[in-house]
This record gives C-alpha cells, sequence and structure tokens, in this order.
C-alpha cells in the first residue's frame, strides 16, 4: 500500500500499487462527457497547431493526429488526445541555434563584469532563462562555499532568485558556467522549454480542466510531443490491460481524419 497521485484530477490515493502516479484513479475514472462537449476543443487545438506552424517553432513540427476514445467517435469520453510529432533534426539545430544566441550575450565582459541590473535586463530579452536550469546554483563558483546561505527551499523551487537578488555576500559571480562553455543539462534544459512553449500555444484559449465540483477538477485534455508514431506505440504495448490503439491523422485544411493505425495490444 501506497500514495499514489493521479494524472488526471491531481488526487493522492492509498492504493496496493507499485508506482507513484496513475493515468485515473476511483474518483475520477468513471467521469465521462458527451462526445459533442470536445468538438470546440478539437477545431481550437487544430487551429493553434496552424497558429504554431507560422511561428518560430513551425519548421520543429510535422503532424497532428487523434487517439483514444474521442478519435474512436465513441459517444462518452473521458478526455481528447493529440499527438504531435516533431522533427528531431530540425529540434536540435533549433537548440544549438539558441544557444548561440544566448551565450553570445556574455561575450563582452567577465562574469565579475556585469552588474544586476544589466544580468536582469539579459534574462529578460533571452528565450533561456539559466535560472529555471535543475542545475543552478550548483554550477556558480561560491555554491557550497564558506559564504553560501543558499536556503533548501529557495533552492528546490521552479524559478531560483536568491543568488541573484537575496545573497547579501554574493561575490559578483551569479552567471554559470553553462553560460560560456559545455554543459550536459543546457541541451535538454532548452528542449524541454522549447516543447514546453509549443504545448502552451497548442492549448492557447483551450479549456484544459474541468471543474466537476468545488474539490473535484479533471483534466480534458492530453496533448502527447514525440518524435515518431512508434514512440507512442510502445507506451500502448507496455500497458497492463488490453487496449485498442487507433490513431487518425488530421487533414489541417478540411479536418478529416485518416486512420493510420489500427492495433490492438
Amino acid at each position: 500500500m501506497g500514495t499514489v497521485t493521479c494524472r488526471r484530477c491531481g488526487r493522492k490515493n492509498e492504493l496496493d500499487l507499485d508506482v507513484t502516479q496513475i493515468p485515473k484513479c476511483p474518483q475520477c475514472e468513471n467521469i465521462r462527457f458527451d462526445r459533442e462537449f470536445f468538438v470546440p476543443i478539437e477545431k481550437q487545438v487544430i487551429k493553434n497547431f496552424k497558429n504554431v506552424q507560422t511561428s518560430k517553432f513551425g519548421p520543429i513540427l510535422n503532424n497532428l493526429y487523434l487517439f483514444g476514445s474521442y478519435a474512436k467517435k465513441e459517444p462518452q469520453c473521458r478526455d481528447i488526445d493529440f499527438l504531435v510529432t516533431c522533427s528531431e533534426s530540425k529540434l536540435k539545430k533549433y537548440i544549438r541555434s539558441e544557444k548561440r544566441i544566448f551565450r553570445s550575450q556574455f561575450d563582452y565582459h567577465f562574469p565579475e563584469e556585469y552588474s544586476i541590473a544589466e544580468l536582469e535586463s539579459i534574462l529578460k530579452e533571452s528565450f533561456w532563462d539559466f535560472r529555471t536550469c535543475q542545475e543552478y546554483p550548483d554550477c556558480l563558483p561560491c555554491h557550497l562555499g564558506p559564504a553560501c546561505r543558499l536556503p533548501e527551499e529557495d533552492y528546490h523551487s521552479d524559478f531560483h532568485t536568491h543568488c541573484i537578488k537575496k545573497c547579501k555576500k554574493r561575490k559578483k559571480e551569479p552567471i554559470p558556467d553553462c553560460c560560456f562553455g559545455p554543459c550536459i543539462f543546457l541541451d535538454m534544459e532548452i528542449r524541454n522549454q522549447i516543447l514546453r512553449e509549443i504545448s502552451d500555444m497548442l492549448k492557447k484559449e483551450v479549456m484544459e480542466v474541468y471543474e466537476i465540483s468545488s474539490d473535484l477538477k479533471v483534466k480534458i485534455l492530453d496533448i502527447i510531443i514525440k518524435q515518431k508514431i512508434k514512440e507512442l506505440e510502445e507506451e500502448f504495448e507496455h500497458k497492463k490491460e488490453r487496449k485498442k490503439f487507433q490513431l487518425y491523422k488530421i487533414n489541417l485544411i478540411n479536418g478529416s481524419k485518416t486512420k493510420v493505425r489500427n492495433k490492438v495490444y
């Protein structure tokens, strides 16, 4: 018996399972909506996908697909599921470009020569803010040194500001090494940032969560970004329960769907 978090409603359940998360829990698994409820969401996501195609991220995207109960035209559906495929080679090219642009801003001074105002201006204008990196401030020269008083709760926050704004004994080196040289985490963090931005753009003006009651909200939209269809298929292959996987490619011009996968796992 352990505490398991539901990915659909966020509730914590005491279940006899050797996992930390489940797709749906006993509190929300039977909550369904009429299929027509999801039609406006489908139309808006298609519109958003076309808008992303015209943005700076456009070359990264390949195709948009539907799967799940809504795609199979079941009268009652838990949610609406989209698959977005992207080009790994073009994503890597975009990451390299962003790294070059980001690092070029630190070409003219040594770290200690930057004022706080100059540094904050750079972060405000940049696509990338190193304070969102999971490893910051591990890679600062002063980290865990005699003068370091970084609070544990600040370090584990999603947006670190202590070293720039709160540290009273700062050594004027608030810029981490990843801004100047190789970093095994930087590509991963910029990749995550790009995929988050794409996901947010796809969800623009779309209801992602529906409030059933004041104490129960359920996720009704799921957008999965993968390099290839095969990656999603492999997830179905490893599910314990028997599942029918049907995938439909969306024609962005007229909204029609073409079945491209039909397997039972």
